[in-house]
């Protein structure tokens, strides 16, 4: 497996059921990909080649897809594109929405759900810079909360639950 996609770029063997992985250092894939492939690769065979073919950064991917490109051409064995979203696939079973920077034109996610039966994809989109914030906004709690207070009851403290203590799916 090959992604140079993003900061979290990697090549990795699949050898006797081990996964064996070389990251490889963020900005510098096309200094240090062919070294790391050769490492890993050694006097083995390989099967297949998957490669990450992004969304993310556009010089990285194509240093990617080119060296898998060439790499099993040589070699002819099959390529395997898959979409780089999916290395961020959490383990738990449930929905979830994969996001990665996508630097000044916002984010790119991939909504998905896992169950006991596999995982289903949608597919990627670009959800635009606005879409998620991390500036504090006080002064907008502020209001919030003053309208929250005016429309209902405030809560005892026995009847305040911390959220991420919480089973949400209850």
């Amino acid at each position: 497996m090959i992604d140079t996609s993003s900061p979290h770029s990697f090549v990795a063997l699949c050898k006797n059921g081990d996964l064996i992985i070389d990251h490889l250092p963020s900005m510098k894939q096309s200094q240090t990909l062919l070294p790391a492939i050769e490492k890993l690769l050694g006097e083995g065979s390989i099967d297949f080649i998957a490669i990450g073919t992004g969304p993310g950064s556009f010089t990285g991917t194509r240093v990617g897809v080119m060296a898998a490109k060439a790499l099993a051409f040589s070699k002819k064995i099959p390529l395997l594109p898959f979409c780089s979203l999916k290395i961020y696939t959490p383990e738990n079973e449930g929905p979830f929405t994969l996001c990665t920077d996508a630097k000044s034109l916002g984010f790119y996610k991939l909504d998905g759900e896992k169950s006991k039966t596999g995982t289903s994809y949608g597919k990627p989109y670009l959800s635009p810079r606005g879409a998620v914030s991390t500036t504090l906004n006080l002064s907008h709690l502020a209001l919030f909360l003053q309208e929250k207070f005016s429309q209902s009851a405030p809560l005892s403290h026995g009847e305040i639950k911390i959220s991420y203590l919480l089973d949400l799916e209850q």
